[in-house]
């Protein structure tokens, strides 16, 4: 399910993150409209209610942490500086590869792992073969 709620938001970022903004300010809303039954005023539970709340922008960046893939472009990251630290690492080159397939980047995922190869890796044949289909090049 959690797979599915990333995909999802992926494909629809633009009006999952405006029904994002609507479902925060309803829920900032609902504290402060329990802060002003409790006695406080308008101000005093608007600022109450930020605080308990926390701001807009960091609950949309936790949502979308959640919902997104920031491990994937992290990954890449660190594929990034494994080589950098190793030029010669094969394995580096096969999983940064692996990386780019997932973002679609299928010229640059092919570049990996001609590198890959070219370093004494052997990228598994069901990658070969996913990526092959995927960018529609004959192997």
């Amino acid at each position: 399910m959690k797979l599915w709620n990333r995909v999802r938001f992926w494909l629809g970022r633009r009006r999952l993150d405006r029904e994002l903004a609507a479902e925060v300010d309803a829920h900032r809303g609902m504290i402060e409209h329990q802060l002003r039954e409790e006695g406080l005023s308008a101000e005093e539970a608007h600022a109450a209610a930020l605080r308990q709340f926390g701001s807009d922008l960091a609950a949309r960046e936790r949502s979308r942490d959640e919902w997104g893939f920031p491990w994937l472009d992290a990954a890449l990251r660190d594929f990034n500086q494994a080589i950098i630290l190793n030029p010669d690492y094969a394995m580096a080159y096969f999983n940064r590869a692996v990386a780019h397939y997932h973002l679609k980047e299928y010229d640059e995922a092919w570049k990996d792992v001609r590198t890959c190869e070219k370093l004494g890796g052997r990228p598994t044949p069901d990658f070969l073969k996913a990526l092959d289909e995927a960018a529609r090049r004959p192997q």
